[in-house]
């Protein structure tokens, strides 16, 4: 089985990860400690395509979302 990455999904993920590191990490620390989400952040994920993660986080796996969204 070849796990290697495609063209596409390498470009996925540093697209995420440089939005991640850009508009996530720099308030990452206060909303931890405050037990809060960022909701600016919504409109620029979905700007970027990435809204949709935290649907599929909260459906098919044990991450709670529910109560930051």
């Amino acid at each position: 089985m070849d796990f290697a990455l495609t063209e596409e999904h390498g470009m996925i993920q540093k697209a995420v990860r440089r939005f991640a590191e850009q508009e996530i990490t720099p308030t990452i620390r206060k909303c931890g400690q405050d037990q809060i989400f960022d909701r600016s952040l919504l409109p620029k994920m979905a700007i970027q395509g990435s809204l949709g993660y935290l649907y599929v986080l909260s459906t098919y796996t044990n991450v709670k979302t529910s109560h930051c969204c």
